[in-house]
């Protein structure tokens, strides 16, 4: 009787041991847990912190293109679209590329081209693309008027960052505007040379570039400049 009653005694006893380690290895995982837990809350933190640094150093730099008036004798909205026709390829400088870009309409980004042509800015001259539309073509006093324009105190700034430097920060803002235009199901206006429309073939004299979207040669140099129907290739 007595070694029964030490064997249940025994056992019992383990299965207490059991329950207190059973207990102790449950009150580690959830202290684990817990750190983790804390530690993932911290890194969201600093990340947003991050985040908002570097939107107040964006906002910040936007007074170079974005202001109240004028500068020059253009006002904002006026020196962005005189910027985009400076560097837009032949298929993108319309009234409808041009507002696509501003984000606008087509009437305002007419006027706002209408006042560049006041001005001696540009001119408008009948499309080669299609002749019962017009192309809007920035004249050399436009070309000239560009070299005071206010963000090149900006552009001046970046050109003083390091190859490497301002090749990531090139890459990773266009990361940003690509997902901003998922978001938004729009598409920005890019460099021609990286759109999915572009086709590539033969070498050296023979290099030759067509657009599948307009079923158009296009000029070596045009597939450096600004489409407004620009698609990424993902």
């Amino acid at each position: 009787m007595s070694s029964r009653r030490s064997c249940f005694t025994v056992r019992y006893t383990g299965l207490n041991q059991s329950r207190r380690e059973c207990s102790i290895h449950r009150t580690r995982r959830l202290s684990i847990v817990d750190r983790d837990a804390r530690a993932a809350v911290s890194r969201g933190t600093s990340q947003m912190r991050l985040a908002i640094e570097i939107l107040q150093l964006l906002v910040q730099s936007a007074d170079s293109w974005l202001f109240e008036g004028s500068l020059a004798g253009l006002s904002d909205r006026e020196w962005m679209a005189l910027r985009f026709l400076a560097r837009a390829n032949r298929f993108s400088r319309t009234p409808t590329a041009l507002a696509s870009f501003l984000g606008t309409t087509r009437s305002v980004a007419s006027q706002i081209a209408a006042v560049l042509e006041s001005k001696g800015l540009m001119v408008r001259k009948p499309s080669a693309e299609d002749k019962r539309s017009i192309a809007l073509c920035i004249t050399s006093e436009g070309e000239k008027v560009l070299e005071r324009d206010p963000i090149n105190v900006l552009r001046d700034q970046l050109v003083t960052l390091e190859l490497p430097d301002r090749s990531q920060l090139r890459d990773t803002l266009r990361r940003v505007l690509d997902g901003l235009d998922v978001a938004k199901r729009r598409h920005n206006a890019d460099v021609c040379g990286r759109c999915m429309f572009l086709i590539e073939s033969g070498e050296g004299k023979d290099r030759h570039f067509k657009c599948r979207l307009f079923r158009k040669s296009i000029a070596p140099r045009d597939t450096t400049l600004l489409c407004a129907y620009f698609e990424g290739r993902g």
